[in-house]
């Protein structure tokens, strides 16, 4: 790299200042993409316990299951169709995709009705209970 730029008549200190810069880019793009990522991964987590928190009861029953072939921490993530049924309104059907832990997948075959919270702004965003 020394002789790139002696080249163009530059001595140690620039090369030395030019490696320094592109470490401290290289570092703070790293941190960048690591910070929103971890940003990303907090706020859908805090979503859905918010969703637990204040969405409304319903139940859903499971009228599919299919596996993305995508684990996160070695947990599933599923493709599942679901009969929502709010306990105050008409059942209608949702598609959704989530992270169902290994211990929840009995529960979740096709046939099964488990208890759900449902998105009052956006009936199609539904959590296990």
């Amino acid at each position: 790299m020394e002789e790139f730029w002696t080249l163009f008549g530059a001595g140690t200190a620039v090369t030395v200042l030019v490696g320094l810069c592109i470490t401290v880019l290289s570092l703070v793009f790293t941190f960048g993409i690591i910070f929103f990522v971890f940003r990303m991964v907090r706020n859908r987590n805090q979503n859905i316990m918010n969703l637990r928190a204040t969405g409304l009861d319903g139940t859903a029953e499971i009228l599919a299951l299919q596996d993305t072939g995508m684990l996160v921490n070695n947990n599933p993530r599923v493709q599942l169709k679901m009969m929502v049924t709010p306990q105050d309104g008409e059942a209608y059907e949702v598609d959704t995709a989530m992270i169902v832990s290994m211990l929840q997948i009995p529960q979740v075959q096709p046939g099964n009705v488990v208890a759900v919270k449902i998105d009052p702004n956006d009936p199609n965003k539904v959590v296990f209970a």
